[in-house]
């Protein structure tokens, strides 16, 4: 499911655990629940309210207003968490905001003008009506500081988790993968939208590198919605005749995720940037190796367990796949650092943080 989506149900799930006493709701103007599996929604521990007001008529709104935030439809609460990119427009209680990447500062060339100023008027906004702030990880946080000169006292570091991850059994996967016709016997894997950020043609070069040398065994399976980069994507495909070797999947389930997932021979992850990157702690946990660029925060996530390549080496990104396809000692050797690494994030520690964090602002906000 989408990285956001993602954070808010387990926060969701796991505030109520580790702060049993207090009281957390969701407040969502479309389905948070919508493509959970039915044990997620069960996990879920705290009440979810969806906006009365319909959804195309928020979009609406939005198109001409884009500062108009979500607060207008919250109950009375003691600590607002804003969790996306609509700042509030009333009077809040105490507000905090979660701030996942800043790629259009960081790698400009990844979104167009008018986009890039949208984001930074909404930032600035948010950041300045929020007493603290969150960061996903201490690239934001550096970032924080760097572009918006924000205070390193105000922001709070707090990593996402991604310890509820399991394998399924492999006669279910290869059932799910037969029925999403995954025929490859032997592939890579790329997760995300087709954005810029994601950095896909760099795959698709070395892809027809492989292939040039007779790689008959090298395969690619994307994942994720279409974006701004799909249209380059397409034509790189063509262009290199790709076509019987890539397979675009678009969104999936989380059960057809993990499906395919651990049918793949390596994750692929070499973003020009990320704020955080949940997938390589994915395939840590479905035991597959990672290759990824050392851009932004994924040294942090992955530390000495994936194969770093530079997001502008092709050179580097052919050698390294065709390292994992020779099944050399390396394979082994990430699947083990993979165990360890993954063992130092969890939604519990990144709850009780979050959960540590509104008492903070609680605090902070009594009147003296």
């Amino acid at each position: 499911m989408p990285g956001v989506k993602y954070y808010i149900t387990r926060l969701l799930r796991w505030l109520p655990k580790v702060r049993p006493k207090s009281q957390y709701i969701g407040l969502t103007t479309r389905s948070l629940t919508r493509g959970l599996s039915d044990k997620d929604r069960q996990d879920i521990g705290a009440p979810i309210t969806q906006a009365f007001v319909p959804r195309f008529l928020l979009d609406a709104v939005w198109r001409y207003h884009p500062r108009v935030g979500c607060d207008a439809l919250a109950r009375t609460c003691d600590v607002y968490h804003v969790t996306d990119s609509r700042p509030p427009i009333l009077a809040t209680p105490p507000l905090i905001t979660t701030v996942y990447d800043l790629v259009w500062d960081r790698e400009p060339q990844c979104y167009s003008y008018p986009v890039r100023e949208k984001l930074r008027s909404l930032l600035h906004l948010h950041l300045s009506r929020s007493r603290l702030v969150l960061s996903i990880s201490d690239s934001t946080s550096r970032d924080l500081n760097k572009f918006y000169g924000v205070n390193s006292a105000r922001i709070r570091t707090v990593p996402l988790a991604c310890d509820d991850v399991q394998r399924l059994d492999e006669i279910t996967a290869a059932r799910n993968r037969e029925r999403l016709s995954v025929a490859f016997s032997q592939y890579f894997l790329m997760i995300g939208q087709e954005m810029v950020k994601k950095n896909t043609p760099l795959v698709l070069r070395a892809l027809k590198e492989l292939r040039s040398e007779g790689r008959e065994d090298a395969h690619l399976v994307l994942i994720g919605r279409p974006g701004n980069d799909s249209e380059t994507i397409n034509q790189m495909v063509q262009e290199f005749q790709l076509e019987n070797v890539v397979l675009r999947l678009g969104y999936l389930t989380e059960c057809d995720l993990i499906s395919v997932f651990q049918g793949a021979k390596a994750l692929l992850y070499p973003s020009f940037y990320e704020g955080f990157g949940l997938p390589p702690l994915q395939a840590f946990h479905l035991d597959i190796p990672v290759i990824c660029s050392g851009r932004g925060s994924l040294p942090e996530v992955v530390g000495d367990a994936a194969l770093i390549v530079s997001p502008y080496d092709v050179g580097q990104m052919t050698a390294s796949m065709r390292s994992i396809l020779n099944e050399t000692s390396t394979t082994r050797d990430l699947i083990s650092r993979g165990r360890t690494r993954r063992g130092l994030f969890a939604w519990k520690r990144t709850a009780q943080r979050t959960a540590e964090v509104y008492e903070e602002l609680l605090r902070l906000s009594k009147p003296r």
